[in-house]
């Protein structure tokens, strides 16, 4: 059964094209997906894979200061990837919804240039996402192999599930066994929420909440911290 996703037909048109994928590339697809945003449920998962494959091919750079200060390849991605979407607005990556975008196409990228997962790391991620859409299938040939207590009710969104991979595995040597990535593709169990979760879910209710003390202040600045370590890697 072959299922196609946004990396599959990145790297087959790129193969067919040069042997050497280019930035503009990637780019001119971050805009085709954009502007499939709203109409195609597919168009985040599609990004974020191509952020991940133009940057294992060399064609994204992992330099924050690429396009200027403070202006990394995947600020320049999610940027043409909102306005096609049709933001009109001035992109500003301190933005919340631009701010989150940002951060995504950062992880992808990095995980994508990261030497150390080795050359077969895109059929890796393929085979998570391949397994994730046989189980939205219901395909007989991976709902006999599910995580115990898992159904295909209890999938995570794509985007979803790809991030939180992706977070875990920066805090591996290796990559993560077939059953454990897999883990990934279901949602998170409210009794099993992990230090990210957590945290997110902490610096809400202080955004939220009325009290803007300094005490508060300082708590959402300390959570903000640790979730910026959280994602180096620290």
């Amino acid at each position: 059964m072959t299922i196609s996703t946004g990396l599959t037909q990145a790297a087959d048109a790129v193969q067919a094209k040069s042997n050497k994928p280019t930035r503009q590339y990637y780019l001119d697809r971050a805009k085709e997906f954009g502007e499939t945003f709203g109409t195609a449920k597919d168009s985040q998962i599609k990004f974020d894979l191509d952020c991940i494959a133009g940057a294992f091919h060399g064609a994204y750079s992992t330099d924050p200061n690429k396009n200027g200060a403070g202006r990394g390849d995947w600020v320049e991605a999610a940027e043409i990837y909102t306005r096609a979407a049709g933001s009109k607005t001035i992109f500003d990556t301190k933005k919340n919804g631009n701010k989150r975008l940002v951060s995504n196409a950062k992880k992808c990228m990095e995980s994508g240039a990261n030497p150390k997962w080795g050359k077969h790391f895109l059929q890796y991620v393929q085979d998570f996402v391949e397994f994730r859409q046989k189980v939205r299938a219901k395909d007989a040939s991976v709902m006999k192999k599910l995580p115990a207590g898992k159904t295909a009710e209890d999938l995570d969104d794509a985007h979803n599930g790809l991030m939180r991979l992706l977070t875990a595995l920066k805090k591996q040597a290796t990559l993560l066994p077939e059953n454990e990535r897999n883990l990934y593709a279901f949602k998170t169990d409210k009794k099993e929420k992990d230090e990210v979760d957590l945290l997110e879910d902490a610096r809400k209710l202080l955004l939220k909440s009325d009290d803007k003390s300094p005490q508060i202040t300082a708590a959402v600045h300390s959570i903000t911290q640790r979730l910026a370590n959280i994602a180096k890697g620290q």
